[in-house]
């Protein structure tokens, strides 16, 4: 890409400039010429923005008090050769102004961009697009600026060396064979990741184990003769077996067995005599009941009668109360068509006292009024505006006065809501008969009373005996469950002596996995190594006066990525200002062989430099010459 034709008018400090570039072009002058002006305007006409990437910044000339001049327009226009065809690119930042109704002067509403693609209006978004069809934005500062590359974040200017070596035809052929064990290249730093965390986690357990062996040892019980304490065991449950099977307990059981027998005699006799009674009672109720359906046959029929009258009376009041809702509803909406009504009415009142507005005969822009011709033509617009609205208002007052005749509708008569009464008979209720025991049931009860009572001494009399034996045996209970407390220890012993054993296992496991790991980090480690030598031996082959530092190591020995660009050693941003340029522009020229795209450079402050690397990309020199107007040369 190459500059052809540059048109400047009205940008910043410039008010008019034309120039033709053909080949290296040499723009110098005094301080406040204009200089940087020309490239900060060839940037804005591409991309709308400065030579510093900034969009929001003031592009209109400036009066004396650096006030932004009002009433001129701003155009950049620039005339491009790429891949041998022509292209006129132009930006222009417009006015715009507004007059507010009523008042005589415009006042200022912001600017607005506008832009040309060879001579033919475009849209901003399309002329854009036209642009970074031409180049990127992106590449176009790293082609355009010999100072932008090396001053990007290291991990982009990363992936611009790296894409030259993969652009390279001896890239792949150059660099070394994967291990065998990791089929895509793109899996390497996930498995650094995985590997280096399974590593963490496997020692942190390998550190564990000798600490859960130590505690694990502490806490088994002590060796015991586990048999000896199996036969204390056996001894002490037969005792308990003869106390548990000592002891008379037959009067006892004679005595509860007269009771229950003397219990189940007063029982019978108590259900029978409770039956009868019973039996009696719903013989009583069956009598009863057929007594009172009788009377309630009686009462139904002589109700039929009054439910009918009942019911015509009832039909003729729901039929009021729905006469009366129809009433209310239509009274309802009489009271809304009024209100529509009114409304009606002061909107018309407020329609006729409307006024031509005389302001409205006179120019937004330029103050003066309309001829007269248009003027009535105006107010014969606003008359029958007025006219048709006053109609339309009529048509609709007229219309809302019919449906309020058709709503309108009597009030009904009142009819009183009717009360039913019913005759209904006194139901006849009787009283039961009721339970008394008899003689003999008297009799059975008290013989039953005193089997128990007998139970009771002879359990009493029995107590003493029977809490010694419990004494005993809770002894004898005690002294087998810390037998058994004691034969447990056994159990935890072998089990933590199972459970260390388990964790040697588990160590040797660890550790083999432990080796595993480490010799593939090692695999892995070797190859980013000869991959480092040959990607940085390859890349830095592109340059002759700048290598760039890929890759370096921690204190501890691990590599890890990074992007140093030296000149003869020297980081770039501590080398002289000749070499910083003349490095800029070899990658410049590098990345142009690379894209086979180039753009122009402008190139600032080249007084500074005792000589400027040559590229194939167009050379704009900006320099510096004191008390010398803004003058440009070409082919130089």
């Amino acid at each position: 890409m190459k500059l052809k034709k540059m048109l400047i008018s009205n940008f910043r400090g410039i008010s008019s400039l034309d120039f033709t570039a053909s080949g290296r072009t040499l723009i110098k002058g005094d301080n406040g010429t204009g200089k940087s002006t020309v490239a900060d305007a060839f940037f804005w006409c591409l991309f709308g923005k400065d030579t510093n990437d900034r969009k929001d910044y003031e592009v209109r000339p400036l009066d004396a008090d650096n006030n932004p001049l009002h009433n001129v327009g701003v155009m950049v226009s620039v005339t491009l050769s790429a891949d041998g065809v022509q292209h006129i690119l132009t930006r222009r930042q417009v006015e715009k102004w507004h007059k507010p109704k009523g008042q005589s002067e415009s006042i200022f509403a912001g600017n607005e961009t506008k832009c040309e693609w060879n001579d033919v209006p475009v849209s901003v978004s399309e002329y854009s697009a036209n642009v970074e069809k031409l180049l990127p934005a992106d590449l176009f500062k790293v082609l355009s600026n010999p100072l932008f590359f090396c001053n990007m974040d290291w991990r982009k200017m990363r992936e611009y060396l790296f894409e030259l070596f993969a652009g390279s035809s001896e890239a792949g052929a150059k660099l070394p064979r994967l291990p065998e064990w990791i089929n895509d290249e793109g899996y390497i730093e996930r498995m650094k990741k995985e590997l280096s965390a399974a590593k963490t986690r496997i020692k942190d357990k390998i550190d564990t184990i000798p600490v859960r062996i130590d505690q694990t040892n502490k806490m088994l019980p002590p060796d015991k003769d586990w048999a000896a304490i199996e036969k204390e065991i056996d001894e002490v449950n037969k005792q308990i077996t003869v106390l548990q099977i000592s002891g008379n307990n037959d009067l006892l059981i004679a005595a509860k067995r007269k009771h229950e027998e003397a219990k189940l005699a007063y029982n019978t006799i108590l259900n029978k005599e409770q039956q009868e009674i019973n039996e009696h009672n719903n013989r009583l109720d069956v009598e009863v009941a057929k007594r009172n359906a009788a009377l309630r046959r009686e009462d139904n029929k002589e109700n039929e009668q009054a439910q009918r009258e009942h019911n015509i009376r009832l039909a003729a009041y729901l039929e009021y109360e729905r006469k009366l809702r129809d009433y209310e509803l239509s009274q309802k909406q009489i009271r809304s068509y009024n209100e529509i009504l009114q409304n009606l009415r002061d909107e018309y009142t407020q329609v006729v006292a409307e006024q031509f507005d005389d302001s409205s005969t006179m120019c937004p822009h330029c103050g003066q009024t309309y001829p007269a011709d248009k003027t009535d033509s105006i107010k014969a617009v606003f008359q029958a505006n007025k006219t048709q609205r006053l109609a339309d208002i009529i048509s609709k007052s007229e219309a809302i006065k019919s449906d309020i005749q058709a709503a309108k509708m009597d009030k009904p008569e009142e009819v009183i809501e009717p009360r039913a009464t019913f005759k209904m008979h006194e139901a006849i209720e009787v009283e039961h008969k009721q339970y008394a025991p008899s003689a003999e049931a008297i009799r059975l009860k008290e013989l039953a009373d005193s089997a128990f009572r007998d139970v009771i001494e002879i359990e009493g009399n029995n107590k003493a005996a029977e809490t010694k034996k419990k004494k005993e045996l809770q002894r004898l209970e005690d002294e087998r469950t810390q037998l058994i407390n004691s034969l447990s220890d056994r159990e935890q012993r072998e089990k933590g002596l199972k459970e260390i054993q388990e964790l040697v296992s588990q160590n040797r496991v660890l550790n083999q996995e432990l080796a595993d790991i480490e010799a593939k980090q090692q695999d892995i480690t070797d190859y980013i190594f000869k991959k480092i030598q040959i990607t940085s031996e390859s890349i830095n082959g592109f340059f002759e006066n700048i290598k760039f530092k890929l890759f370096d190591t921690t204190i501890n020995g691990d590599l890890y990525e990074c992007c140093i660009p030296l000149i003869n050693g020297v980081p770039f941003a501590a080398a002289n200002t000749t070499g910083r340029m003349n490095a800029g522009l070899e990658i410049i020229e590098v990345l142009c062989r690379h894209y086979a795209k180039c753009t122009p450079i402008f190139i600032d402050n080249t007084e500074s430099y005792n000589e400027i690397y040559q590229t194939a990309s167009q050379q704009i020199l900006l320099q510096f010459a004191p008390n010398v107007p803004l003058t440009i040369t070409t082919n130089i």
